[in-house]
């Protein structure tokens, strides 16, 4: 049996410190089309970042589980969101910021479990 062969790769002219994303732009990326060149930003939880809030960025601001999230917004006490496509609602941060600033300190907004 022979030995396989080895493949060698030339070496990009990016530093390596560089964020892989920024190395592909920088290089012409694989899909090069000529136009402008973009770079996907982090995707980040932090509700800081963002004017639409996903689920999980609206219960941690407000402090809740997301079920009890959902039923907040079911009940009205928290607004409705946006849906941006049909499985991904949004909330705007302003709107959710205005119902938290309207909370006394240390409260959540209400929501009341009916029993079975």
């Amino acid at each position: 049996m022979t030995a396989p062969a080895t493949l060698k790769l030339a070496p990009l002219d990016v530093p390596a410190s560089a964020p892989f994303h920024e190395s592909l732009a920088d290089s012409g990326g694989a899909n090069d089309h000529g136009g402008a060149k973009r770079t996907a930003a982090p995707a980040s939880d932090d509700p800081d970042d963002s004017l639409l809030l996903n689920v999980r960025q609206l219960s941690r601001l407000v402090s809740m589980s997301v079920t009890s999230t959902w039923r907040a917004v079911s009940a009205g006490r928290l607004p409705r969101p946006v849906y941006i496509s049909p499985k991904a609602p949004r909330w705007r941060r302003s709107e959710v910021e205005k119902v938290v600033a309207d909370l006394k300190p240390g409260q959540r907004p209400r929501v009341v479990c009916k029993g079975a």
